[in-house]
């Protein structure tokens, strides 16, 4: 039974009917099915009979039979207009549905991941269907839709690996978002000439499909539309199209002055001399093509035009081209000074000497390079630079480079140590995240600023030194650094984000500065060998799992400035004997505790005017003392761990022991004493 269910179990205002384990909500001669049935086999009811009055059962609700894992067989009434958000989700034994011609709404998830769904028909009276209808249907081998339906919606195919055909109807104008993703199996599809639209990843992944034919009514085509059709040899479009074109199976403007996309699946492609524009994405998956000849009537190439073309040799430009050139196969800017792309397949490359940017991607996914000299005269490392360069061991960055943009290390996995040149003052999101094989690094202290996740997942990080100009240390930054066992943070730091060091398994001891203020959500969670840490004075709340899972952390004290303790902030220190809470606490989130099972014994001080529940204490499995210092109970009343408080002795103020008996919570205690 989903959570919407629920809530409206106890919050609809309407009047409640059970019959043969389903329950209905009735309401002006209307029953809506809210609650279904655990049988294998149902036949819903037209109509029901309750109390001299007769309702017509017209709704499936939201979450009717939500995860009804057993249900195999469902029929349902005639009577029935409207399909809920996610009536059916998740049910996985269902097979087929025969959806009556009464039904005119089929709402968001309706029968999202029923993965043995094979067949559906949905009649003409259907004019709606919801995002992420048959979403995750992994065995929907076909459906007929109706000429009512005027487009195919958001991800409504999401994921259907089975479906080999369908047949868009004449209605449909436009073909949504991410429609037919990952359909697999999809080996050809009739776009009918009313569809004016394809959106963003429409066909996506679906790597069966061989050929497409665009009519003549199609206007806008998503640049990503394609993206992954790996097998796709053509794309045909209809000659009296107004705004596209093709030649030799590609995709172009009408005036063939911009190439939109080239099929996945070819191994040679001659650009042609009219085309002065490639798109973003034009190459995209082209991995068996190993060379591409560029005409001189190119004058721009968007970012990412070649990538992920990994059997790519050689990219050779037309020598009186005005705005490009090429040397030893890699693409440059006319006059040389910027590098734009170097082939994946390379297993060397010299670069140019007169190069000051790389742009980029130039270098994504160029898996056979190991080895990389940058120039002294590069000023400009961009984005994704070295993205995915997977054997790259070692790269040597100049003096000369000012900018190392996000990403641009991102995954070189062998990359083993780098060095950071002083001309550097921002290390920027994720620049070295996922260089799993990066023991050592040296940043200089012209650094001032390290930015979201620049070292996040480096699994060979041993330890790091930070300059002390910088003053924040960003959210995870060295997230998932498993192998992080010392780590210097400089006095100027005045904040740790929120999981900069989370997931450090190694990490066994940390200083903290006194000048830190905030120490964000999450950020020591996953340290299991840290056994010891200061918090500065200056800290005034306790976050969210900040130190969840610190399962050798053994004591804490925490400042008598903490007003606060979020919900699990110290869930999972199993090694946790003894905590002293500061009489300036006023509120204790639930589970803050949770699962310290070596805590014997928890003081609440007088300050605490709100704890959520017990489940504050939740598996803390050696406790047996709790001590309210607070005459009157503060506990909100929703508790998890009745049993375990028939464990644990409650020590109340003098006097009080009368306050706390009248709610009947407090007597799941072993006993009360007043103290």
């Amino acid at each position: 039974m989903c959570c919407v269910t629920l809530v409206l179990r106890i919050y609809f205002n309407s009047e409640w009917y059970d019959a043969d384990g389903i329950s209905f909500t009735l309401s002006k001669n209307k029953a809506t099915i809210h609650i279904g049935s655990a049988k294998d086999t149902i036949v819903l009811p037209s109509i029901i009979e309750n109390k001299g009055r007769t309702y017509n059962v017209t709704e499936i609700g939201v979450c009717a039979f939500y995860g009804y894992t057993n249900l195999a067989s469902i029929e349902i009434p005639n009577s029935v207009t409207k399909i809920e958000l996610d009536a059916f989700k998740g049910c996985t034994k269902l097979t087929s549905i025969e959806i009556p011609n009464s039904v005119k709404r089929i709402e968001l998830g309706a029968f999202q991941d029923c993965t043995g769904l094979t067949t559906i028909e949905i009649p003409n009276s259907v004019t709606k269907i919801g995002p992420y209808a048959f979403y995750g249907c992994s065995s929907l081998a076909s459906i007929e839709l109706p000429n009512s339906v005027k487009e195919i919606g958001f991800k409504w195919f999401y994921g259907c690996t089975g479906l080999t055909t369908i047949e868009i109807p004449n209605s449909v104008t436009k073909i949504d978002t991410e429609a037919f993703y990952g359909c697999s199996s999809l080996t050809s599809i009739d776009i009918p000439n009313g569809v004016k639209e394809i959106g963003f990843s429409a066909f996506s992944g679906c790597s069966s499909l061989t050929s497409i034919d665009i009519p003549n009514s199609v206007t806008k085509i998503d640049p990503e539309a394609f993206k992954g059709c790996t097998r796709l040899k053509r794309i045909s479009v209809d000659e009296s199209n107004p705004s596209y074109s093709s030649i030799d199976g590609a995709l172009y403007s009408k005036d063939k002055k911009i190439l939109y996309r080239v099929p996945c699946a070819l191994d040679s492609f001659k650009i042609p001399e009219s085309v002065i524009k490639i798109y973003s994405l034009a190459f995209e998956s082209c991995s068996s093509l190993t060379s591409i000849d560029i005409p001189n009537s190119v004058t721009k190439i968007d970012p990412e035009a070649f990538k992920g073309c990994t059997r790519l040799k050689r990219i050779s430009v037309d020598e009186s081209n005005p705005s490009y050139s090429s040397i030893d196969g890699a693409l440059y800017s006319k006059d040389k000074k910027i590098l734009y792309r170097v082939p994946c397949a390379l297993d060397s490359f010299n670069m140019c000497k007169s190069v000051i940017e790389i742009v980029g991607g130039a270098f994504e996914k160029c898996t056979n390079l190991i080895s990389i000299k940058i120039p002294k005269g590069v000023t400009r490392i961009a984005s994704c630079a070295f993205q995915n360069c997977t054997s790259l061991s070692s790269v040597e960055i100049p003096n000369s480079v000012v900018y190392l943009g996000d990403r641009a290390f991102i995954y070189c996995s062998s990359l083993t140590s780098v060095k950071i040149p002083n001309s550097v003052n921002k290390i920027y999101p994720n620049t070295f995240s996922g260089c799993s094989s990066l023991s050592s690094i040296v940043i200089p202290n012209s650094v001032t600023e390290i930015e979201y996740g620049a070292f996040s997942s480096c699994t060979s990080l041993t330890s790091i030194v930070i300059p002390d100009r910088v003053k924040r240390i960003s959210a995870k930054v060295f997230y998932g650094c498993t192998s992080l066992t010392s780590i210097d943070i400089p006095n100027g730091v005045r904040e740790i984000g929120t999981s900069a060091f989370s997931g450090c398994s190694s990490l066994t001891s940390i200083d903290i500065p006194n000048g830190v203020r905030e120490i964000g959500m999450s950020a020591f969670s996953g340290c299991s060998s840290l056994t010891s840490i200061d918090i500065p004075n200056g800290v005034t709340r306790i976050e969210p799992v900040v130190f969840s899972g610190c399962s050798s952390l053994t004591s804490i004290d925490i400042p008598n400035g903490v007003k606060e303790i979020g919900n699990q902030a110290f869930s999972g220190c199993s090694s946790l004997t003894s905590i002293d809470i500061p009489n300036g606490v006023t509120r204790i989130d639930s589970n803050a505790f949770s699962d310290c099972s070596s805590l014997t014994s928890l003081e609440i001080p007088k300050s605490v005017t709100f704890i959520f529940s017990f489940d504050l204490i939740d598996e803390c499995s050696s406790l047996t003392e709790l001590h309210l210092k607070q005459k009157e109970p503060i506990f909100f009343p929703v508790f998890t761990a009745e049993e375990r408080l028939s464990e644990i002795t409650l020590y109340v103020p003098k006097g009080s022991i009368d306050n706390y008996r009248k709610f009947y919570i407090f007597n799941y205690f072993a006993k009360i004493v007043e103290e």
